[in-house]
């Protein structure tokens, strides 16, 4: 009995894991992070994304911009060279200012406002690492971009893309226990 508790106090002391656990770890499931994370890690980006999006070329000055702006329902937009490559975002926080400037109108094109510093996501990542992503700076979008070439740009994903996701899965997964019940 007592080499028992040794060999329980060692290998607990060893590794977290039990015998029951070890596989689903190795797998990629984390018993201790809870539901949340194991959906959203289950889901990738690529079947979330939208890929209809609304790109600002680089090269569209400030008054077009304006126009666009105003007729769309998004705040933030990927912006484009004349190949398609991704080269910046352009969010609500960088044209908020010169958007009401009629003087600039005719000076500033998208390139000058748009952040260059993008931070992308692969269509290949999971819902989880996205999440990560676009809470950490407080985004409303990420640009989703190619695994081989993250100039390409291929959809967008929202914060409400994730949540909307996130909810259907929970809810598929407790009607199918449901059933098997």
């Amino acid at each position: 009995m007592i080499s028992c508790i040794i060999g329980t106090l060692a290998s607990g002391w060893l590794s977290d894991d039990s015998i029951y656990t070890l596989k689903l770890a190795r797998r990629g499931v984390n018993l201790r992070a809870g539901k949340e994370v194991n959906v959203l890690k289950s889901i990738p980006v690529k079947n979330v994304m939208t890929k209809n999006i609304e790109t600002i070329p680089e090269s569209m000055p400030l008054g077009e911009m304006a126009k666009r702006i105003f007729k769309s329902k998004n705040t933030s937009f990927p912006v484009v060279d004349s190949h398609g490559a991704l080269t910046g975002v352009l969010s609500y926080y960088d044209y908020q200012e010169a958007i009401f400037d009629e003087d600039l109108k005719g000076l500033i094109v998208a390139k000058d406002l748009a952040t260059s510093k993008i931070i992308t996501v692969s269509q290949d990542d999971n819902l989880f690492d996205a999440f990560e992503k676009i809470s950490r700076k407080d985004f409303s979008t990420l640009p989703v971009v190619s695994s081989n070439d993250p100039s390409k740009l291929l959809g967008i994903l929202s914060r409400r893309d994730i949540l909307s996701a996130y909810n259907k899965a929970v809810i598929k997964k407790s009607v199918f226990e449901e059933n098997k019940r």
